[in-house]
């Protein structure tokens, strides 16, 4: 059985950068996980990168409608990761406008 090597997660209100996470190279396999809050569509880009600065490669990317769940993977060894949310809409109430990035690795 796998021994989980890293776990990192993201929110977002509006568009933009996560903070890169160093996975230090332990990666062998990882996956995103990118979920929109109920009321909100969004596109998103996965990247990584040697240095936290970049330059940024785009491993997976997509879009999202309401409530709905994208999933994307990378094969390691990887340095640094970072989502980015490229578009970002939602109607309701305030606070209903979001999206999580989740990254597990093994």
């Amino acid at each position: 059985m796998p021994i989980l090597s890293a776990q990192q997660s993201w929110s977002f209100t509006s568009t933009g950068e996560g903070a890169a996470f160093d996975a230090k190279g332990y990666t062998l396999e990882g996956r995103f996980y990118v979920e929109a809050i109920t009321t909100s569509t969004l596109s998103y880009q996965l990247r990584t990168a040697r240095t936290s600065t970049g330059p940024w490669a785009v491993i997976s990317s997509g879009t999202l409608s309401s409530g709905a769940c994208g999933i994307g993977g990378v094969t390691g060894p990887v340095r640094y990761l970072s989502p980015r949310i490229k578009t970002l809409a939602g109607s309701g109430s305030a606070g209903s406008t979001g999206v999580t990035v989740e990254f597990f690795a093994v």
